[in-house]
């Protein structure tokens, strides 16, 4: 008598569904790259912003006269169209200068890439003896 031969192996819906299983993951993995791709640009483009608001603050804190008042100025930096705000505002019986600085992509209203808020001492340059 013949005994009904079984077969080894795989059927077409168990593949399938193995192939689905790995396309999906691939997906994701594919997706997950182009949004750590994305979020690496857009911190480099923080970090740039924050050092362009440092170099602000470096030349602010060498002057010698410091007028309170809001200027923007463009601050391009490499490929970056920034533009850079800057208010002082006076305190403490004018010995101290509040100082706000905000760097902003020059074509896109978003929000800004930088902000730095901090108070800076006024210099008084020495008085010349007789």
């Amino acid at each position: 008598m013949l005994q009904p031969h079984k077969e080894k192996g795989f059927t077409l819906i168990e593949v399938l569904v193995a192939l689905l299983i790995i396309a999906v993951a691939m997906a994701a993995a594919a997706r997950l790259s182009g949004v750590m791709t994305f979020n690496n640009g857009v911190l480099r483009d923080r970090a740039i912003a924050l050092l362009e608001a440092q170099n602000q603050l470096a030349e602010l804190r060498m002057m010698t006269r410091l007028r309170p008042g809001f200027t923007t100025r463009k601050c391009d930096q490499g490929r970056l169209s920034l533009t850079c705000e800057q208010t002082l505002k006076a305190s403490a019986g004018g010995m101290l200068m509040r100082v706000s600085l905000r760097v902003l992509q020059r074509d896109n209203k978003a929000p800004p890439l930088a902000r730095l808020d901090t108070i800076i001492a006024i210099r008084r340059q020495p008085k010349e003896s007789p």
